[in-house]
């Protein structure tokens, strides 16, 4: 019996806490996401139903940049040490986006970046020339043959250019949570085309060395889908130009800022 009083009381206590604790939630959620009164005359801060937007943008880091630039591939049969650094663009991004009503908008996303891997040399020197080279003896006899290897050696030294353009769907979500600021989350999702291109250390891509580079950047991916999901806000300066930042998730970047133009 006394079990049983005690398995109804904590019961009970059980089922006051949680019906407490999902009051003080839905309280917690109505204060902060419902929507604020709109100031006459301010309408236009806010997501305007039926309206055109463009959003010119750039995102940082570049988050694939930043590991293109800066990858080194030591590992090779013909042995490779770095001659320069990498380098790599921002995420540079131009989105259009219908306000379908006073929340939702749909529309498309466009992002382009380019990076340059390290410039490499693949040194043929150790093993067919040199100091202790396999044809070491026969280049104190035919000298042009050392001459021969360090040229090829030279002719190997070069990096991958990639160029990555990003095509994507963009879904965003409005409400007007804070004063004369248009606030948003959204989805971004898409396909990435990449061009590759093998340079050599001049910048020269039309040497018979391309392949050599080529290989010993095998290892070295980018993927081609993209996605980001974001919470930003809009700050419209006059009805039809804004300023705008926001940040998130991604494989390309985390942050984006830019102007807004709205016709």
């Amino acid at each position: 019996m006394k079990n049983s009083s005690y398995l109804i009381a904590v019961s009970f206590l059980f089922i006051m806490i949680c019906s407490f604790s999902n009051s003080a939630s839905a309280q917690i959620n109505q204060n902060i996401f419902q929507e604020i009164d709109v100031e006459p005359g301010t309408e236009y801060k806010y997501h305007v139903p039926k309206s055109h937007i463009l959003n010119f943008g750039v995102g940082f880091p570049n988050k694939l940049g930043l590991a293109i630039s800066g990858y080194e591939k030591v590992e090779s049969i013909l042995g490779t040490n770095v001659i320069e650094g990498g380098s790599a663009t921002p995420q540079l991004t131009l989105s259009y986006e219908y306000a379908v009503d006073g929340q939702l908008g749909i529309g498309a996303h466009v992002g382009y970046f380019s990076a340059t891997t390290p410039t490499l040399n693949f040194d043929l020197s150790e093993i067919t020339g040199g100091s202790g080279g396999i044809l070491e003896e026969a280049c104190e006899l035919i000298p042009i043959l050392c001459d021969a290897t360090e040229t090829l050696s030279e002719a190997l030294q070069g990096s991958q250019k990639f160029q990555v353009w990003t095509f994507s769907g963009r879904v965003s979500y409005h409400q007007k949570i804070l004063p004369k600021l248009d606030i948003y989350a959204a989805t971004v999702l898409g396909y990435s085309l990449i061009r590759r291109k093998s340079l050599s250390a001049d910048g020269d891509d039309s040497k018979g060395n391309l392949d050599a580079i080529s290989d010993g950047f095998q290892s070295l991916t980018i993927p081609n889908y993209s996605y980001y999901a974001v919470a930003g806000g809009r700050y419209y300066i006059t009805e039809h130009i804004a300023i705008y930042g926001e940040g998130g998730y991604g494989n390309i970047t985390v942050a984006n800022a830019g102007l807004t133009y709205r016709f």
